[in-house]
């Protein structure tokens, strides 16, 4: 009859039933089961009793648990029936330290791992766990120590005469180590930086003047007036306590001295610096210094001033001027200082203007030579001539001159009738030579380089007549092409009087005589090219050895 009564049916057909609705932790609940039909019911059965779980039992580390390392992991027993667990850990069993750490994790685990723990520390923990309905009590507080490390303290301190530390009396000053044992077991070694300071008896000695008196001593606690009329020579004793309680005895010793006066003659030029003190003019002066015994000494200057002589004047040079031995390379007003018959300075003012020399430079190029100035250079290099500028002064110019040589070529080329029109291309030389040009003719092509010189390229061209299969009869070279018309690869065989020769390259090339390919040919009679990425139509084939187009082929590409 309870306000948490839970009355349910279930069909018959099976006899268990799942309690879905949230228990209460650490209580005890009853339950009684009877069965209805259609026409009667049972009575309810005995009533039997369950509890369900009161509180988080903890597992690991276990309580007391020492040396443990900078992580570690809490570990409990399961309990069925909550959603969250919370714990808690901290450096007070009360859970109220700044330290205090808390957290909570999903059913489903009892463990979690915490770091960062500090070493020769003790650390209490606790879980519970939390349902929709309910929250258990916090488990028992269990504890565990972190790993002992010997600790290491400074402890600074001072004292007067002696110093008495753990029993231990120490009457020098230096640095005293003691080994103690924490709490937790862990060695502690304790460092004292300890200062002794010990009764003193000074002696000071004073000096002073007549005129200083009445005079004030203070020294530390000594705080006392000496009166006009002290004695010239007096010993005083003063006994005080210092800042750090020692005895302390002072000695004083007090001279009182009188002032001296003195006269003094001298002569300069144009002024004299007396102390600091600049006079320009003749007449008698004051000044008041300290003697030997530390009063006045005053002295009088009786002074005479001789004033000096100027002059001045100018003068011009290029590049340096010299004057009284001193060298002088910019233009500027100088001063000489000499002595005039009163043995004061004659200053003579010089006002110099140097005149510099020019520099320039400049580049040129030239085919063959240079004509500069009347002189004639004939190879490339940096040059230098001097002349004289407006004022009388050199004037260097650098020429930075380039030669340039003019350019002569000569090309043999020997063809088979068979190979005309011939299109040669050479540099700015782009010419097509047709069929019923003579068998033997030169052929000369000027031009200007980039560089403006001339050039000459000399095409010695020779046409012979062609064997049955195409072949120059009177040349000394052959070559040979297979198969011709190709789809693709064509083998080359080349020989010369019969003599297979390696020395030179094969080159491809279009009908307009653009080189497309060069295949060099070492050491071999017979090579192969490609020719199956380029289109259909007519190449020319040539080999080239030593330099020298030896023969010249066409094959038809398909």
């Amino acid at each position: 009859d309870s306000p948490e009564l839970v009355t349910g049916q279930r069909a018959v057909g099976t006899s268990e039933i799942d309690i879905t609705t949230p228990l209460r932790f650490g209580t005890t609940y009853y339950w009684r089961v009877r069965e209805t039909t259609s026409i009667d019911t049972t009575p309810w059965s005995a009533t039997w009793s369950f509890t369900t779980p009161g509180e988080v039992v903890l597992v690991l580390p276990a309580n007391g648990t020492t040396n443990v390392g900078s992580s570690t992991t809490l570990d409990w027993d399961y309990i069925r029936g909550g959603t969250i667990y919370e714990y808690q850990y901290d450096v007070t069993p009360a859970f109220n330290s700044a330290e205090l750490v808390e957290g909570s994790i999903q059913v489903g685990t009892s463990q979690v791992t915490i770091s960062n723990l500090e070493e020769n520390r003790l650390y209490y923990w606790r879980v519970r766990e939390l349902s929709a309905v309910d929250t258990t009590p916090w488990s028992e507080v269990w504890h565990f120590s972190t790993r002992m490390q010997p600790i290491f303290t400074d402890v600074y301190d001072t004292a007067c005469d002696s110093y008495t530390w753990n029993g231990q009396t120490y009457t020098q000053s230096g640095e005293y180590t003691r080994q103690f044992v924490t709490a937790l077991q862990a060695d502690s070694t304790v460092t004292l930086h300890l200062t002794i300071y010990h009764s003193v008896t000074s002696t000071s000695s004073v000096t002073v003047c007549e005129s200083d008196l009445p005079y004030h001593y203070v020294n530390g606690a000594i705080d006392t007036t000496f009166e006009v009329g002290t004695p010239n020579l007096s010993v005083f004793n003063f006994q005080f306590s210092t800042q750090y309680g020692c005895d302390s005895t002072v000695i004083l010793t007090l001279n009182v001295h009188s002032a001296n006066y003195t006269e003094l003659t001298e002569t300069a030029c144009g002024n004299y610096t007396w102390n600091n003190e600049v006079y320009e003019e003749s007449g008698d002066y004051v000044q008041t210094f300290t003697n030997a015994s530390g009063c006045d000494s005053v002295v009088t200057l009786h002074l005479t001033i001789f004033t000096a002589n100027y002059a001045d004047y100018a003068d011009s040079a290029c590049g340096s001027y010299t004057w009284n031995n001193e060298v002088y390379t910019e233009s500027g007003d100088y001063t000489q200082t000499f002595t005039n018959a009163n043995g004061c300075d004659s200053v003579v003012t010089l006002h110099l203007t140097i005149f510099t020399a020019d520099y320039a430079d400049f580049a040129d190029s030239a085919c063959g030579s240079y004509t500069w100035n009347n002189e004639v250079y004939e190879e490339a290099g940096d040059y230098v001539q001097t002349f004289t500028n407006v004022n009388g002064c050199d004037s260097v110019v650098t020429l930075h001159l380039t030669i340039y040589e003019p350019e002569t070529e000569l090309v043999e080329v020997t063809l088979c009738e068979n190979d005309l029109p011939y299109h040669y291309v050479n540099g700015e030389i782009d010419t097509i030579f047709e069929v019923g040009t003579p068998n033997l003719s030169t052929f000369s092509f000027q031009f200007s380089t980039s560089h403006g010189c001339d050039s000459v390229v000399t095409l010695h061209l020779t046409i012979e007549p062609c064997d049955t299969n195409g072949i120059n009869e009177n040349s000394m070279a052959n070559l040979t092409l297979y198969p011709n018309p190709t789809t693709g690869m064509v083998n080359v065989q080349f020989t010369m009087n019969n003599v297979q020769l390696g020395a030179g390259e094969i080159q491809v090339l279009d009908v307009y005589g653009r080189l497309l390919q060069t295949v060099e040919t070492c050491h071999g009679a017979s090579i192969q090219i490609d020719l199956s990425h380029y289109a259909t139509g007519i190449y020319l084939v040539r080999w080239v050895n030593g330099g020298k187009v030896m023969v010249v082929r066409k094959v038809v590409k398909e």
